[in-house]
């Protein structure tokens, strides 16, 4: 078996490699790999063409056809210690019309820890994200709301329900135009229609390295089946609202340090589009690179 690398115009032949050792490096990449994706089940950052649409990048609208349809946003969302640097995209609601959902591996025993980033521009009531099965079918859960604050007009309240449009909400308010880290938790429990549900909100001074004793909201049950939650799903509910969610999460695990991660280069290179790729390069053979603007044209 032969290794070719090239460097510098040479071809290099490495032969006979060591069966043992390529032996033992699988079965550490396989150790490694069953072990991350036993906690964390997903990740969405939006690393797709801004302007386009989500059901053009992998989700698929449940409901209100192609109306509005959500958007890609030209730039991320960003809190300390969950996603500290831009990556990606984001989603981007502004009216009502389309709702999507992105499927996962179903998750059938345990708790389902579902975080995202949420900056909310205009408030109405209503909710905007929950929970679905495996078949996509109309069994919302976990179902996540804001509304207008009381007595504050530049806030919004945070509410939760397991499976009803009618939220149970919290009196907390959360600034419009800041960014906020809100954490869904789904805890599927060995019987028939006991799942439950909790929420938990953090703005930019809030500590979440570890779950909370307490939850924002909940522990909530419902009236309806349970389900072994498989989907996220945006919704849009009111032509007055704009809102923006960004650095989806789904673990098993409280996990509030996520790794997100850009696409890998492919070809053509353009070298340009910093938003979704990662252009960054391993250097060997005693060189030393990195990625610069154009000297010439600080532009390119």
């Amino acid at each position: 078996m032969q290794l070719i690398v090239l460097f510098t115009k040479r071809v290099i032949f490495v032969e006979n490699i060591i069966v043992m050792k390529k032996t033992i490096l699988s079965f550490l990449t396989l150790f490694v790999i069953t072990f991350y994706s036993s906690a964390q089940v997903m990740t969405e950052s939006f690393e797709y063409t801004p302007g386009t649409t989500l059901d053009s990048n992998g989700w698929v609208g449940h409901s209100g056809g192609t109306t509005n349809a959500i958007t890609v946003g030209s730039t991320s969302l960003t809190l300390t210690q969950y996603s500290p640097t831009s990556v990606g995209g984001s989603a981007v609601s502004a009216g009502t019309g389309q709702d999507i959902n992105k499927s996962f591996t179903a998750v059938s025993s345990g708790d389902v820890y579902t975080s995202f980033l949420l900056k909310v521009d205009t408030s109405g009531t209503g909710y905007f994200f929950h929970l679905m099965d495996s078949s996509g079918s109309s069994a919302y859960r976990g179902r996540t709301f804001f509304r207008p604050d009381a007595s504050n007009s530049n806030a919004i309240n945070l509410g939760l329900h397991f499976n009803s449009s009618t939220a149970v909400y919290d009196t907390t308010e959360f600034t419009l135009g800041s960014t906020i880290l809100v954490v869904v938790k789904y805890s599927v429990i060995s019987g028939t229609s006991n799942d439950e549900v909790s929420l938990y909100a953090f703005d930019a001074s809030g500590s979440f390295t570890t779950e909370p004793a307490t939850p924002l909201i909940g522990p909530l049950t419902g009236t309806s089946s349970d389900i072994d939650p498989a989907r996220i799903a945006i919704r849009q509910f009111s032509s007055s609202t704009d809102f923006t969610l960004d650095a989806f999460s789904v673990s098993t695990t409280w996990n509030m340090s996520p790794t997100f991660v850009l696409a890998q280069i492919d070809l053509p290179i353009t070298w340009n589009d910093t938003t979704t790729v990662d252009y960054s390069v391993t250097d060997f053979g005693g060189n030393v690179s990195a990625v610069v603007a154009d000297p010439t044209n600080a532009a390119n």
